[in-house]
């Protein structure tokens, strides 16, 4: 696989990678959130409902559905619930959205803490699907006479997560599309900086450079124009009586030989040729065995 494939592959898949678990991350919190929200804002409708007069009051009636069944409907629409169903003690619905199943027992199992006095949140399914519930009792004369049940389906919020999602998707496939034309470029001037070889052909490149220079029966050495080291063969080591395995690369020439021209010849930019010098009080030069200095 060549090089700039490579890179526009490691770069999309950082991306999308990233995308994912940033999706994933962010659509449970969000998901967690919304669900706590909901729940909130039911039980707190619920409680103020289980706390009005006329819900009170109508409990002690014949016939409480007629006086509750409207007032649960009106909060009902203005709060946009699923439900708001009102029960008695014997968890007989006095108020439903379907008028029909008035009369009927309540469904869902989640009230029994509810006749403890407690106002809960709880998640259970009714006659209308899987809901997000908000529970308070209706309490007189210090005891539970009812019960309020405040509810929102979990479609609607699974519905207001998948439209978030989608629009999480959408960015992410634009970053997708930054990222791929940001690949190529980086690909484009990379390719353009080596030449248009790739990393195999380079490192082949090297290696016979290597040797070559280590066939040579002359001392090399090569350095930057901050006058370190950059090149040394191993007839240079020798030349230096330097074991090989002492690493000259990097290091400033003049800690390694004294009173040199390479300096002068980098800063210069004149070559300089058959030079005689002299390393630890031997005399080299043409056309004895010699270092060739290359800067």
């Amino acid at each position: 696989m060549r090089l700039h494939t490579k890179l526009m592959l490691g770069i999309c898949t950082l991306i999308i990678l990233m995308g994912g678990i940033f999706e994933v991350i962010f659509i449970n919190i969000l998901e967690n959130n919304l669900k706590q929200e909901t729940g909130e804002k039911a039980l707190s409708v619920a409680q103020t409902i289980s706390l009005l007069p006329e819900i009170k009051q109508a409990f002690r009636t014949d016939n409480p559905s007629v006086i509750i069944q409207p007032i649960a409907e009106r909060i009902r629409r203005q709060i946009d619930a699923e439900f708001i169903v009102i029960g008695d003690e014997n968890e007989t619905r006095l108020s439903h959205p379907d008028p029909g199943l008035i009369g009927k027992k309540m469904v869902g199992g989640d009230n029994a803490e509810v006749w403890d006095g407690k106002s809960i949140i709880t998640e259970s399914t009714g006659t209308l699907g899987p809901s997000i519930r908000g529970k308070s009792p209706i309490i007189a004369n210090e005891k539970v006479i009812g019960v309020v049940s405040v509810g929102y389906l979990q479609d609607d919020i699974e519905k207001e997560v998948s439209s978030i999602q989608r629009k999480i998707v959408l960015i992410i496939s634009f970053i997708l599309i930054g990222g791929l034309l940001v690949a190529f470029f980086i690909s484009f001037n990379i390719k353009k900086a080596i030449l248009g070889l790739e990393p195999k052909e380079i490192a082949w490149m090297f290696q016979e450079k290597q040797a070559i220079l280590e066939s040579i029966h002359e001392g090399i050495i090569a350095i930057d124009v901050h006058g370190k080291i950059t090149v040394v063969n191993e007839t240079a080591h020798k030349i230096l009586h330097i074991p090989k395995d002492v690493k000259l690369r990097g290091q400033k020439i003049e800690e390694v030989i004294t009173h040199t021209h390479l300096l002068d010849v980098v800063s210069t930019a004149r070559a300089e040729y058959d030079q005689e010098f002299m390393i630890d009080g031997e005399v080299f030069g043409k056309p004895d065995p010699h270092l060739e200095w290359t800067g």
